[in-house]
């Protein structure tokens, strides 16, 4: 209603999205409410399962967006940067925004023949790391929660707690959006494959270094 009254409605790029998953506050939620802020994701904020890290993304650019339109291309909200500038027709120089891609071919609907992102990193404050790539996801790590979740949580979804029999995760987000089988051992061809491209984002291919400080 502002930006009618500003008479800016059609020159403005309006975006609704959340910088994370739902807080653990969650569990006590879904305890007293009977609702489970994830939907049906596995996961809070912290977490490298997709609870922690899927957000909504809702955009509203008149003129350049359809009204209604979806897509189900993995977008990373890192994108912005590029998308902006390109928006704007601002350059990036080979060191800026490096891990940046831009949305516009996506808002506006357009083809792609190939996935816009080779692949999506996700990490914890602990350094530990995710990769999504495609439909599959792979937790560098036997444990994808930062903090114990609890047992009445994990029972009720039918979800197995700190297993110690796997160096990592490996789930198919299309077949098992809730993260309750890891395929980890099923397909070591797979981890590798994926596990080779994690290390070298971390490494600073299309990725700004790690830091040593």
């Amino acid at each position: 209603y502002a930006l009618e009254q500003k008479g800016l409605t059609e020159n403005t790029i309006v975006i609704f999205t959340a910088d994370n998953g739902a807080e653990n506050l969650a569990f006590d939620r879904l305890e007293t409410f009977n609702h489970w802020s994830s939907g049906r994701y596995r996961g809070v904020k912290r977490d490298l399962y997709e609870g922690g890290h899927r957000v909504p993304f809702i955009i509203r650019w008149p003129g350049q967006i359809k009204a209604g339109s979806h897509s189900d291309e993995v977008v990373s909200q890192v994108d912005f940067a590029a998308t902006f500038a390109e928006i704007i027709g601002r350059r990036l120089t080979n060191d800026e925004a490096i891990d940046s891609y831009s949305l516009l071919p996506v808002l506006k609907g357009e083809n792609l023949e190939a996935p816009l992102r080779l692949a999506t990193v996700q990490n914890t404050n602990k350094g530990e790391y995710a990769l999504r790539q495609g439909d599959w996801v792979l937790i560098n790590t036997a444990n994808g929660a930062t903090r114990k979740e609890p047992a009445a949580y994990l029972q009720r979804f039918g979800l197995s707690s700190y297993p110690k029999d796997t160096q990592g995760l490996l789930y198919n987000l299309k077949d098992d959006p809730g993260q309750k089988n890891n395929r980890y051992q099923e397909e070591p061809e797979r981890v590798a494959s994926m596990l080779d491209l994690l290390n070298r984002y971390l490494a600073g291919e299309r990725c700004a270094p790690m830091r040593t400080q």
